[in-house]
């Protein structure tokens, strides 16, 4: 692992666990853009192909094994849906 692989691993980290708090928070603030991002682009393709470019910052909880798929998400995905969690 680089320095730089590190560093995305702590932001996804650093990111994903206070959008779990934000779930039984709903009124604690958000992350900044640049935390779902960063889990966007680090989920991105691990299931075989990118996700759809609009759960690119809004799933992160889902990529991360954190969130369950819904049916709509499960058939916009088709197969590969059954490839996640990708992280997991």
């Amino acid at each position: 692992m680089t320095a730089g692989n590190l560093i995305n691993a702590l932001a996804v980290e650093a990111t994903v666990r206070p959008l779990d708090l934000a779930v039984a928070l709903p009124h604690a603030p958000g992350p900044s853009p640049e935390g779902p991002a960063a889990v966007g682009a680090a989920l991105d393709g691990l299931p075989g192909r990118p996700g759809p470019p609009k759960w690119r910052d809004a799933h992160a909880r889902v990529g991360t094994g954190r969130a369950a798929l819904t049916d709509a998400e499960r058939a916009a995905l088709g197969p590969a849906a059954d490839r996640f969690p990708p992280s997991g």
